[in-house]
């Protein structure tokens, strides 16, 4: 048995999510209003649990996301310095490197 926590899921979209709000609404889920990263140019939407929350994260402003470093002590995500550059790797390569 372990003791395993999983805190939240998140997936890059468009900053329209149209189809992630439509899907998650039809299928009875409610939505929390817009939330903005100061300074890191993202926002996101998410379905919160009891315990965890699924994450739909987006790019609010590009110019901040260009600038705004992600590394944090020794982060695991050194290859990417900010969200833009995290965003376009997932986009490009449909997965998460850390």
């Amino acid at each position: 048995m372990s003791n395993f926590t999983l805190d939240h899921l998140f997936c890059f979209c468009d900053p329209e999510l149209s189809s992630e709000t439509e899907n998650a609404t039809r299928a009875g889920f409610t939505l929390n209003l817009d939330n903005r990263h100061p300074g890191q140019g993202t926002a996101n939407r998410a379905i919160i649990f009891k315990e965890n929350y699924l994450e739909f994260i987006f790019m609010d402003l590009p110019g901040d996301a260009n600038t705004h470093s992600t590394i944090r002590g020794d982060s695991s995500c050194k290859d990417f310095r900010t969200p833009l550059q995290m965003a376009k790797h997932f986009k490009a390569k449909g997965n998460c490197s850390f």
